[in-house]
C-alpha cells in the first residue's frame, strides 16, 4: 500500500459514442463543468449528499486514443500531444513531457500539435477546460482505424507501456502528489 492519497479528484472514464459526435465525453464534460448531476440518486456514493461530479475544482483532462499502434513512418516510438496552445499555461502538457523523460528516457518521442479535432477531448477544450489527447504520432495512416482487423494483435505492448507510464506520471503530478511520490 503506497498510502498515496490526491489533493484534486480524479476520474478514470471511458467513453462510448465519439464517432457518432461525441456523446459520452460530451454528456461528462458538461456534467463536470456545469456541476449537473449524471447519475440517478440510487447510483450516488452513499452518505456524500450529491455526485462527485458537484463538487467544483479546476478540471483538466488526459484522454488517449489509439495509444498502442507504432507506424513504420517513424523510427522511434512516437506519441503525439493534441490540444490548443492556450493549454500550454495549465501545464498539463510539461507534466506529460517531465512524466516521459523521467519514465522513458528517450526510447519514446514526443511530440505536439495544437491542431485539435475528432477526439473526446474536444468536449474539454471546447468549454475552455484544459485537456490533453495523447494518441500515436502517425494517427492518420492506422490502417485498421474502424475496420474489423482493429484487434489487439496490432498493438505494440512496449509503446502502450510508455504512454501509460507518461500519462500516469503527468496524471499524478495533475493530482498535486508529485511532492510525496516521484511521479
Amino acid at each position: 500500500d503506497a498510502k498515496v492519497s490526491p489533493k484534486k479528484n480524479v476520474y478514470f472514464v471511458a467513453f462510448a459514442a465519439e464517432e457518432s459526435g461525441l456523446l459520452g465525453s460530451d454528456v461528462f464534460a458538461n456534467a463536470i463543468k456545469t456541476g449537473t448531476p449524471l447519475m440517478r440518486p440510487e447510483c450516488m456514493a452513499k452518505g456524500v449528499g450529491s455526485s462527485f461530479l458537484e463538487r467544483s475544482g479546476k478540471h483538466q483532462a488526459i484522454i488517449m486514443d489509439e495509444v498502442g499502434w507504432k507506424s513504420g513512418v517513424f523510427p522511434n516510438a512516437t506519441v503525439n500531444l493534441e490540444t490548443y496552445d492556450w493549454v500550454q499555461d495549465s501545464g498539463e502538457l510539461e507534466h506529460l513531457a517531465q512524466s516521459s523523460r523521467l519514465h522513458n528516457g528517450k526510447a519514446l518521442n514526443v511530440t505536439r500539435s495544437f491542431h485539435p479535432f475528432g477526439s473526446d477531448h474536444m468536449s474539454w477544450l471546447s468549454r475552455q477546460m484544459p485537456a490533453v489527447l495523447t494518441i500515436n504520432g502517425d494517427d492518420a495512416n492506422y490502417p485498421h482505424y474502424h475496420k474489423s482487423s482493429d484487434t489487439i494483435d496490432h498493438v505494440d505492448k512496449h509503446l502502450m507501456h510508455m504512454i501509460t507510464k507518461m500519462n500516469m506520471g503527468a496524471l499524478l503530478r495533475m493530482a498535486s502528489i508529485a511532492n510525496e511520490i516521484a511521479a
